[in-house]
């Protein structure tokens, strides 16, 4: 099952695509720029990349994946701020 987190932050898209079973993706308008697989059933998976976001000024991203027993939690972060989060089933009900 894949998931998909998005939001749009001082001019730039960022996507956070994630697998059930432990793969991420973090994309910044539209390039792919970081990816992780891993075989854990429960694990935390972090994500990250610098966006510019104005004239000689950078924001740090990170994307945190969380996977529980029955849900993924999944969030966007710029410079330490959370800008999304969103808790999923793991598995279909």
């Amino acid at each position: 099952m894949t998931f998909q987190l998005k939001t749009h932050y001082a001019g730039a898209d960022l996507v956070l695509n994630f697998e059930s079973q432990g793969a991420a993706s973090l994309h910044i308008n539209g390039m792919q720029r970081e990816s992780i697989t891993t075989d854990e059933k429960s694990t935390t998976i972090k994500l990250s990349s610098t966006v510019q976001t104005a004239y000689e000024w950078h924001e740090y991203i990170e994307a945190v994946v969380i996977y529980g027993r029955d849900s993924i939690d999944a969030s966007i972060y710029a410079s330490q701020r959370q800008l999304v989060t969103r808790s999923f089933r793991r598995t279909k009900p």
